[in-house]
């Protein structure tokens, strides 16, 4: 807000203090665990990982148009990479289908808060694009929600597991 740019594991570890803080019983919500972990694998892990996995790329559209898929990619490996042992521990039950489900979650999201934000700030002034803006903010939620259903088409993608030991979740 005034020009600083902290480290994002700074914020991070800031927002994890404040909200434990805020409410102690955060440190045993396994919801609180999977989201700063998968946010802590795609600070600590992406931007390693992404030049692995883009070699060299023009610029132009194309170029940075590969760039963004290579960050989405190495972005939900780190993640993943941090919550399959929380999953492992707390659900008996591992995953690789969120590798692909973020490539197509995270767009369909960003549509979701972008035609949101369009449809109450144009419900008033043009209702006609607003309700076009609903639409496709209905229609983004549609793949969202039924992306989970990849797991259903492809059991393979996920298994049960034991629960890991507390050394190699440390």
């Amino acid at each position: 807000l005034i020009g600083l740019s902290p480290a994002p594991l700074a914020v991070l570890r800031t927002v994890a203090i404040v909200l434990v803080m805020w409410t102690p019983v955060t440190v045993i919500d396994a919801g609180a665990w999977l989201s700063f972990g998968a946010t802590f694998g795609i600070i600590s892990l992406a931007t390693r990982w992404a030049p692995a996995f883009g070699g060299n790329v023009s610029n132009g559209l194309a170029g940075t148009t590969i760039r963004l898929l290579v960050m989405a990619v190495a972005a939900t490996l780190a993640a993943e990479a941090l919550v399959l042992p929380i999953s492992a521990a707390v659900f008996g039950r591992v995953s690789i289908a969120g590798v692909v489900l973020n490539l197509i979650a995270v767009p369909a999201m960003a549509l979701i808060q972008i035609a949101g934000m369009l449809t109450v700030s144009l419900a008033s002034l043009w209702p006609a694009a607003a309700a076009a803006s609903g639409d496709l903010a209905r229609v983004s939620a549609d793949v969202l929600v039924g992306s989970s259903g990849l797991v259903e088409v492809l059991p393979w993608l996920s298994w049960r597991v034991p629960p890991p030991s507390g050394w190699w979740m440390a």
